[in-house]
């Protein structure tokens, strides 16, 4: 595709792609452009803001005639599951969008019609599908916890901070877990 060069490829991933582009010599002659979108904050009232015009620009492109994106109680969930990553929610959405059209199947599997709207619910499942699993999330589901949330990043510090934690922990996890199988084997 790329050597056709009749259009161009669009790549979306999170930082390790860059270690895939940047070692392999095909695709690092071949880039021409990298666009990394930052997170947004969530820390003051000005950010705040600038993440609810965010989720309204997302809202606005959705296939449906109304989402919870445009819904304010929905704004620090939609944030605590995303952490204020545009892809994640983007992969959040799509996610969603598939739970909406499942809602709207017969127990045969057959659209019975086009959803018109996209639910709190859909959202939960999404989340639980793609995310649930993550040991940042607190095994927090966003969209049906009641209350406030436990202290979570809310900057790009932060959550910088909080992906080096949880991947020294996994790290961590992972020899140990290698240590118990090499002295199972003696």
């Amino acid at each position: 595709m790329r050597d056709a060069g009749f259009f161009r490829i669009f790549v979306t991933g999170d930082r390790t792609l860059l270690n895939l582009i940047d070692t392999h010599k095909v695709l690092r002659d071949s880039k021409h452009s990298l666009v990394e979108l930052r997170p947004l904050s969530y820390q003051t009232t000005q950010q705040q803001e600038e993440f609810a015009l965010f989720l309204e620009r997302f809202d606005w492109d959705m296939p449906f005639v109304t989402t919870p994106l445009s819904d304010k109680k929905m704004e620090e969930p939609l944030y605590f599951a995303t952490r204020g990553r545009p892809g994640v929610l983007a992969m959040l959405l799509e996610a969603a969008t598939v739970q909406a059209f499942r809602r709207s199947m017969d127990k045969d599997g057959k659209l019975v019609e086009l959803p018109r709207t996209m639910e709190v619910v859909d959202l939960a499942r999404a989340f639980q599908r793609k995310m649930g699993a993550e040991s940042r999330m607190l095994g927090i589901n966003p969209f049906t916890h009641v209350g406030a949330f436990p202290s979570y990043p809310k900057t790009l510090e932060g959550e910088l901070d909080e992906l080096q934690r949880v991947l020294a922990g996994k790290a961590a996890r992972g020899r140990q877990r290698g240590s118990r199988l090499y002295d199972d084997d003696k």
